[in-house]
């Protein structure tokens, strides 16, 4: 059984392995989270409504088998991201580099949304989701406490190409050849002298 904690222990994930299956059990502050998911702003003049049950809405399941199978693929220590799996239905791979004094480098390859700058008439910039995706790779530097692994900040991104239109899972799988221990320092190193702006 392991034991994680966020935000103290009113916010404790336990993970436990139960009849070959990995079961997640909430606590009431993140069954309440995922309660009010299930209410969504349809605009602004109509106020909340409540929708139906959706896909996203319920946590998914998954064997040792499959976790086994998913890792067949990765290179260079990577592994697939169990938890973020759980609580996103999103595959995504990561690995932890011991950097000295309880300190580790959390390292994961994923996506994150593609976006068009615009303005409007009067001149102001904002932001447009283009409903892509860009395969990326993120830094998070974290301090083993003991029972708990506590962030260092939020990290830092940077972009491995062009926005793609559908997440790939094989693709994050074939970019775990290129990220070494060593090119993934050296990254990391480069980004913390060079970006101010860790969303960059």
């Amino acid at each position: 059984m392991v034991r994680l904690s966020r935000d103290g222990p009113e916010c404790s994930l336990i993970i436990s392995l139960e009849n070959n299956r990995l079961q997640s059990v909430h606590t009431i502050r993140y069954a309440c989270s995922y309660l009010k998911r299930k209410i969504e702003l349809s605009s602004y003049r109509s106020g909340p409504r409540m929708v139906t049950r959706r896909k996203q809405d319920i946590m998914p399941t998954l064997t040792r088998d499959q976790v086994k199978s998913w890792n067949t693929a990765n290179k260079n220590g990577f592994s697939f991201d169990v938890q973020y799996y759980l609580f996103h239905s999103e595959k995504t791979v990561q690995k932890k580099i011991d950097i000295g004094n309880k300190h580790f480098l959390v390292v994961k390859l994923t996506y994150r949304g593609d976006f068009k700058r615009v303005e409007n008439d009067c001149g102001q910039g904002y932001n447009v989701p283009t409903f892509r995706h860009i395969p990326c790779v993120h830094f998070a530097d974290y301090l083993d406490e003991g029972e708990v692994m506590v962030s260092h900040g939020l990290g830092y991104w940077h972009n491995l190409g062009e926005a793609v239109d559908k997440k790939s899972y094989s693709a994050l799988q074939k970019l775990t050849a290129d990220w070494t221990d060593e090119k993934c320092l050296e990254t990391y190193a480069e980004l913390t002298r060079t970006k101010v702006n860790q969303y960059a």
